[in-house]
């Protein structure tokens, strides 16, 4: 993405963490972020899942560190979201499948 298609909210970046070894917790934020990224997409928010920081973020503290993150959370994912710049078309509705029902 080269940025020009999503104008970015004020300075907002999120994503679920989960406390450092929890069981279920990388999948729960998994989750969690699928929800947010649905979530922003219904009212017209655009929104990117933003991977590379997450990598960066195991990498190295210093992202860690800006953000306030504390040492026990670990962070699964990071979510821009944002007003797209650009109106884009919707798809074309399907044509309506008749169902039948069959009683025996």
């Amino acid at each position: 993405m080269n940025g020009k298609n999503v104008k970015p909210c004020q300075g907002q970046l999120f994503g679920p963490a989960a406390a450092a070894g929890s069981a279920f917790g990388r999948r729960t934020a998994l989750l969690a972020t699928q929800s947010i990224l649905l979530g922003a997409h219904a009212p017209g928010l655009g929104s990117c899942l933003l991977g590379c920081t997450v990598a960066a973020m195991r990498k190295g503290g210093r992202i860690r560190e800006a953000l306030n993150i504390p040492r026990e959370e670990t962070v699964h994912a990071v979510v821009a979201p944002g007003h797209p710049a650009v109106a884009y078309p919707r798809r074309p509705g399907r044509r309506r499948r008749e169902v039948g029902f069959v009683e025996s």
